[in-house]
């Protein structure tokens, strides 16, 4: 049963004296995905309901966990009625990326934001990324999809700062968000992005999801081929790590990781494998509302499914399908 509560408009206060108003502008819909996170999850929702700004809703899909989590939803959404819900079918979907997937498609905001069950948010995480969401719109329009993301700060299980930022620690520049990098790597962490209306809509026109790497790329090549997107160098959330992450942060620079893309070669020939999976993916959706340039340069990418490793290359010198940094790099072509 899909449970659908608009947010009335009257003013009440949270237990932490928070103000709220539909006055203060424009509401979010954030979408969390569930799945045994009792541990964690009474701190990030607690983190949501202190955001200093508050014309949001957020819609809660559990994947039918086996632990305390679906009593834990319930009890917010009897306490805060006009701003939480549970919606969903109360099917298993087959895992985080089909679980976003399915609250997209049960998603109908302006603005949407993706949220993790173990993380927390730093207060002023909304208003900081509907400001820029806003700024982004008077540059290229609200009609396009367009979408804002930011940096994250790394801490364990205990939200100790692991680093300081996720972008340095992954060795990562958040800035390429040109369409031949995002083929090849995403630079996007879902769980910090806010996308608009006409990126969602784009977006849930996936068919096949067992081709699709994860809900945040996707919706980042979607901004990057007909839109916009925007990054803020700011850390905005906890980004925990733990045991049951089902992905983390890595040091990319650590002797450890070096060596395994050197001299290991399944990690990145899988992740090379699963990136060009996306792109027929990617293309099979949207090559009819692609433009000649655009649609060209996924095909390229495409064509490394079928060619040999001297054809790869080609491709990947020609298109730009670079990985950013060089130790990447060199993996790349000892590996593609």
């Amino acid at each position: 049963m899909i449970a659908v509560v608009a947010y009335n408009g009257k003013a009440k206060t949270l237990k932490r004296g928070v103000f709220l108003s539909c006055m203060q502008g424009d509401q979010v819909e954030i979408l969390l995905a569930t799945y045994n996170g009792e541990r964690y999850l009474t701190e990030q929702v607690e983190s949501i309901l202190s955001q200093t700004y508050q014309n949001w809703v957020l819609k809660i899909r559990d994947d039918c966990s086996r632990d305390a989590t679906a009593s834990i939803v319930r009890s917010y959404v009897e306490k805060y009625p006009d701003k939480i819900m549970l919606v969903g079918d109360g099917t298993a979907s087959g895992g985080a990326k089909n679980n976003f997937f399915r609250l997209m498609s049960l998603s109908d905001g302006q603005y949407i934001m993706f949220c993790d069950q173990d993380d927390v948010w730093e207060p002023n995480k909304i208003e900081l990324t509907l400001k820029r969401m806003k700024e982004l719109e008077k540059e290229k329009g609200s009609s396009l999809p367009l979408l804002v993301f930011t940096d994250l700060r790394v801490v364990n299980e205990n939200l100790e700062t692991i680093a300081s930022s996720f972008e340095r620690m992954s060795h990562l520049d958040c800035t390429r968000t040109q369409l031949p990098r995002l083929l090849v790597q995403n630079v996007v962490t879902g769980c910090t992005a806010m996308m608009n209306a006409a990126l969602r809509e784009i977006a849930v026109q996936a068919k096949d999801l067992s081709r699709v790497t994860m809900h945040d790329g996707w919706v980042a090549l979607i901004a990057s081929a007909f839109g916009a997107s925007a990054y803020l160098p700011v850390q905005t959330i906890c980004y925990r790590q733990h045991g049951d992450n089902s992905v983390g942060a890595k040091k990319t620079l650590s002797p450890s990781y070096v060596w395994d893309k050197l001299f290991v070669n399944n990690d990145l020939r899988a992740s090379l494998s699963a990136m060009r999976l996306q792109a027929l993916e990617f293309y099979d959706c949207y090559a009819d509302q692609m433009d000649d340039q655009t649609r060209v340069l996924v095909e390229e990418f495409c064509s490394q499914s079928s060619a040999g490793k001297l054809g790869r290359l080609r491709t990947t010198i020609h298109g730009g399908f670079w990985k950013h940094g060089a130790m990447r790099k060199v993996a790349q072509i000892l590996w593609c």
